[in-house]
């Protein structure tokens, strides 16, 4: 389930020289993930098949928001930074949206 990815997949999956950071949300497990991708859609389609071994456990995972980067080393700097804020103000605020660099993924 992509439920909530604003922007066509053409378009999600053309930046393939970059990388994406993203976060999802689990309703069965009450819990975020955050993780980063150079393809963005079709990560997202292997934690809801059960293939990622860290998130098989809350099927389904929805898209809440995500950030992209030309370099895939920016990505993973941030990616890490962003688990470390979490559960903090700072992540409540990306994950709501406040954030100019980390828009909310539209809600389908």
């Amino acid at each position: 389930m992509i439920s909530r990815v604003s922007g066509t997949a053409t378009e999600i999956e053309m930046n393939k020289n970059g990388c994406y950071v993203y976060i999802l949300w689990s309703d069965i497990l009450n819990k975020y993930y955050i993780g980063s991708s150079k393809r963005l859609l079709s990560r997202i389609r292997r934690h809801n098949k059960g293939l990622e071994r860290y998130t098989r456990a809350g099927i389904p995972w929805i898209l809440i928001v995500y950030r992209w980067f030309e370099c895939e080393r920016e990505a993973r700097i941030e990616e890490y930074r962003i688990k470390k804020l979490k559960g903090n103000s700072g992540f409540k605020k990306i994950v709501k949206g406040e954030v100019a660099e980390w828009p909310k993924a539209a809600t389908c």
